[in-house]
């Protein structure tokens, strides 16, 4: 993940969310199940309100590691069950 996740992380930290998202879903192109960039992409289209994005990321985590609990996959679990619940 090396470089990219460091620009992910100045995109974010300059407060560009919207750019660290397409930098992470970049680094997935190079390594699809590399799980520390799925929680990555999957925290940032959280964040960025792409919760179908979100939801799909956290499957393949869930899919890579099964039987396991991973606490982005959770968040993003409990984040869309929040949202849904909100719209009723």
């Amino acid at each position: 993940m090396g470089a990219l996740a460091l620009l992910v992380r100045i995109a974010v930290r300059n407060g560009d969310a919207e750019r660290g998202y397409r930098l992470a879903l970049r680094t997935l192109q190079t390594n699809a199940d590399d799980v520390a960039a799925l929680e990555l992409a999957a925290g940032l289209a959280c964040r960025t309100g792409r919760l179908k994005s979100a939801g799909e990321l956290a499957d393949r985590i869930e899919q890579i590691d099964p039987g396991k609990s991973n606490f982005v996959a959770a968040a993003v679990r409990r984040r869309i069950d929040r949202d849904r619940g909100g719209n009723r």
